[in-house]
């Protein structure tokens, strides 16, 4: 058995990083027990950083997987309004015995079985329609593919964008988070996909803070002090 997806060991740095976390759930009242999943995001802007931390030995996990998670999430926004939170408390700490598959097998579709996971129609579905039958070009759109067994470990994320009918492979991480997402899955590969899209350029690519997503995945750490900052 294998615990879910540890990706960073516990060293001093990361330690201080989830002690900061435990700060600020307990100032807010919230549950430090267990796995909680965490995701901040500047009002009005697309920056963004999301982390799964594990409390019981203070880990910060790479993620969970989407399929586990209730569907209900809590809100709250620091005092000056300047900053926007999404968060879960007091998750399981989910072991699996899936070992996860080679790197580097083909990314996106998996094969002709997979589908929309709990399909729901988009302001961009367009967008994820052209990149599934890969036709045309969605100009300035980074498609971000993370893939992972299902209900499993995950496997990689790749970052494509969609041109001329070709999906093409980009060096990330992206950070402008576009508010949209779409998951898949496919029981004959036991693959589950989540797709997430960002803006390739530094520009504003529109915001709509009722769309606000808690990533079940530890996305932009670095800036995980930053938006402490504004929280603590």
């Amino acid at each position: 058995t294998l615990l879910y997806t540890i990706k960073f060991e516990c060293t001093a740095p990361m330690s201080d990083k989830v002690e900061k976390i435990r700060n600020l759930f307990t100032k807010k009242g919230i549950s430090t027990a267990n796995v909680a999943l965490l995701t901040m995001q500047k009002d009005r802007s697309q920056d963004f950083c999301s982390v799964v931390v594990n409390f019981e030995n203070n880990t910060v996990m790479e993620g969970l997987p989407v399929e586990k998670l209730p569907g209900d999430y809590s809100e709250f926004k620091s005092k000056c309004g300047g900053v926007l939170a999404a968060y879960k408390e007091n998750l399981p700490v989910i072991e699996v015995d899936k070992a996860p598959p080679p790197q580097n097998t083909l990314t996106f579709p998996c094969c002709s079985q997979m589908s929309a996971y709990r399909n729901r129609r988009l302001d961009k579905e367009q967008y994820f329609t052209q990149f599934k039958a890969q036709t045309g070009s969605v100009p300035g759109v980074v498609f971000e593919v993370t893939r992972q067994v299902d209900n499993g470990p995950i496997i990689d994320t790749t970052y494509l964008e969609l041109k001329d009918g070709q999906r093409v492979v980009l060096e990330g991480p992206f950070t402008k988070k576009i508010h949209a997402f779409k998951n898949y899955k496919c029981t004959t590969c036991d693959l589950f996909f989540s797709v997430d899209l960002f803006s390739k350029s530094e520009a504003s690519y529109g915001y709509n803070r009722h769309h606000m997503r808690l990533i079940p995945f530890t996305k932009n750490i670095d800036l995980l002090d930053d938006f402490l900052s504004y929280l603590l």
